[in-house]
C-alpha cells in the first residue's frame, strides 16, 4: 500500500520516555455542541470506543543518553489505538476506521478492548483488516452491544448541518454541530467512491457523521484546509455503503484483505495535474528500493500503460497480486528508465525506534524550561502538561521548522480546555509572540488583552487554527511558604 507524503501523526509513545504510556485522541472540541435529546441519547449509547493497544519490548539499544547506550534496560513499550466504533449486527461485530494507522497494527496480536460506555469495558477480539480502505472488524467477547443507527442511502445536501461525537470532554461523549457548505461526490485514494465537503469546522479524522436522526453517514478519512476558500475547511468523508462492503469483506474472509505494496510515498497532487507522479520518498527495505527507485523520480507508464495521476497509481498498486513483477517507466533527472518490482504484501514494523536523550554538560536556568517567578500564576491554570517541542519529536511528529509547546495533558475545567486546547496541540504562538517553551507562554498570558483574553495559534494535525483564551484574573498573592 501507499500513502501520500502527508502521512497521519505517529504515536508520541515512541518518542516521549522509556516506559511511559501516552494516548492522544485527536479530536476537536467545540462550544457549539448539540443538546442531548432522545435520539442522541441513543446515539451515545450505540457508538463504541475501540482501543487497539500492542505491547513490545524495547530492543537492547533503544535507551541512549549523550551518545551512550543504557545497559540491562528494556522497558515495556504501550502502543495504544484509539478509535470510534459502530456496532454492524446483534453478534457484536464493530467496524471501526483506521485510515493508514493499519500499518502499524497489522500482523500482530493486539489487546482489544470495547468501551460501551461509563464503566463498560469489554474484551474485544481483532477479526481482520481491509488494507485498501483502512477499516477494521472486531468482535465483543462478552456482553451484548446496541446496534448503531446507520444510513447507507442517505443524501447530504448543501447547508445541512451533520453531528460528530467529541470524546474526552467533562460527562463523556458530547456531539457537536458541523454545517456543510458544500458537498461534490468523487473518487478517493484507490479509486474509492468519497465526498467532499466544505465545511465551516473540522472534525476530527477517522471520526463518523450523523445525521439530523442520529444515524451514521460516514467516517472523515482526511481533513484538508482550503486554499481557495479561506473561510471554509474541507475534508473527504467515505460513505457508510462503502464502509459496511469493506467490513463484510472482512466477515466473509474470516481475516485481512491483504493489497499490493510497493513502499513509496507520493507528492500530494490534485486529480485535475498532468504532471507525472513524483516519488518523495522510498521505504528502507521495500519493494521500490530493491528495484532501485529513488526520490524526485517521475512515474510515467505502469505495464504499458500511462499512469493517469496519484489515486490511479495507488489503484494500481494495491490491486496488482501479491508476487507479480511490473515494468515501471520512470523520469529520472529528464531520462528515461525502466524498473521492474516485485508487488509484496506490507510486512509489519515491529521496531520501535530508539529513545534518545541530549543533555548540555551544564543546565542553566533558561535551559532548563523552569519559569522564573515573575508572579504567581492562577491556581485554576495548573492541570495542563506540556514538553518543548524538540529537533527530535518534531521529526518523529514529521513537523518542519517548527517551534514550539507539544501539549501532552489537559485537565477538564481549566481555561485551556474550556478554549478547546486539546493533547496533541502545539501551541506555536501567543498573542504576537512565538511560543517555543512553558517561559514563553507564561510572560503572554501575564499580559492579557483588555477582554481578559490571550490568542493563540495551534497546529493540530498539520492544520494551524487561532483560538481565545480567557485568562482568569488572580486573586491576591499567596504568601510563599
Amino acid at each position: 500500500m501507499l500513502r501520500k507524503e502527508k502521512p497521519t501523526i505517529p504515536l508520541i509513545a515512541r518518542l516521549i520516555a522509556p516506559g511511559l504510556l501516552v494516548c492522544f485522541v485527536f479530536t476537536q472540541a467545540s462550544p457549539a455542541q448539540i443538546e442531548p435529546d432522545r435520539g442522541e441519547r441513543e446515539a451515545r449509547r450505540s457508538l463504541v470506543r475501540v482501543r487497539i493497544m500492542l505491547e513490545t519490548s524495547a530492543p537492547d539499544e533503544a535507551i541512549m543518553i549523550n551518545g551512550r547506550r543504557l545497559e540491562g534496560y528494556r522497558p515495556r513499550i504501550v502502543q495504544v489505538f484509539p478509535a470510534t466504533g459502530v456496532v454492524m449486527d446483534d453478534e457484536g461485530h464493530v467496524m471501526t476506521f483506521l485510515g493508514y494507522r493499519w500499518v502499524d497494527i497489522h500482523s500482530r496480536d493486539p489487546q482489544i478492548e470495547i468501551i460501551a460506555g461509563p464503566g463498560q469495558a469489554l474484551p474485544g477480539k481483532m477479526i481482520g483488516i481491509d488494507e485498501s480502505m483502512g477499516v477494521a472488524v472486531v468482535r465483543s467477547q462478552r456482553g451484548r452491544l446496541r446496534r448503531t443507527p446507520l444510513c447507507t442511502d442517505c443524501r447530504i445536501r448543501d447547508g445541512a448541518t451533520v453531528a460528530v461525537p467529541v470524546f474526552d470532554l467533562p460527562g463523556g461523549m458530547q456531539f457537536e454541530t458541523v454545517r456543510v457548505l458544500s458537498l461534490s461526490h468523487g473518487e478517493g485514494s484507490g479509486g474509492r467512491t468519497q465526498w467532499t465537503m466544505r465545511v465551516d469546522r473540522l472534525p476530527g479524522a477517522g471520526e463518523p457523521i450523523l445525521d439530523s436522526g442520529n444515524r451514521v453517514l460516514g467516517f472523515v478519512a482526511s481533513q484538508r484546509p482550503s486554499a481557495d476558500d479561506p473561510e471554509g475547511l474541507r475534508m473527504a468523508v467515505y460513505p457508510m455503503s462503502q464502509l459496511l462492503t469493506s467490513a463484510e469483506r472482512i466477515l466473509r474472509t474470516g481475516g485481512d484483505i491483504r493489497t499490493g505494496w510497493l513502499g513509496v510515498y507520493l507528492a500530494d497532487a490534485s486529480p485535475q495535474s498532468e504532471q507525472p507522479v513524483l516519488i518523495r520518498r522510498v521505504e528502507k527495505g521495500s519493494p521500490a528500493q530493491r528495484a532501485g527507485l529513488a526520490p524526485e523520480d517521475r512515474l510515467l507508464k505502469w505495464n504499458g500503460k500511462a499512469i493517469a495521476g496519484v489515486r490511479r497509481f495507488i489503484q494500481l498498486v494495491q490491486d496488482t497480486a501479491i508476487g507479480s513483477r511490473v515494468a515501471l517507466d520512470i523520469l529520472r533527472h529528464g531520462k528515461p528508465m525502466t524498473v521492474y518490482p516485485v508487488i509484496e504484501a506490507r510486512t509489519s514494523r515491529a521496531d520501535v525506534g530508539r529513545f534518545v536523550f541530549s543533555f548540555p554538560d551544564t543546565i542553566t536556568l533558561q535551559d532548563s524550561g523552569v519559569v522564573p517567578e515573575t508572579g504567581p500564576l492562577p491556581r485554576s491554570w495548573v492541570g495542563m502538561t506540556s514538553v518543548p517541542l524538540s529537533p527530535e519529536l518534531a521529526e518523529g511528529l514529521q513537523i518542519q521548522d517548527q517551534r514550539g509547546l507539544l501539549i501532552l495533558n489537559v485537565v477538564p475545567g481549566t481555561p485551556f480546555s474550556r478554549a478547546g486546547v486539546m493533547a496533541g496541540d502545539i501551541i506555536l504562538a501567543a498573542g504576537e509572540a512565538s511560543v517555543g517553551d512553558l517561559g514563553d507562554l507564561y510572560r503572554q498570558l501575564r499580559a492579557p488583552a483588555r477582554d481578559g483574553h490571550v490568542a493563540l495559534k495551534l497546529l493540530r494535525k498539520g492544520s494551524e487554527r487561532n483560538i481565545a483564551v480567557r485568562v482568569p484574573v488572580p486573586a491576591a498573592t499567596e504568601p510563599r511558604r
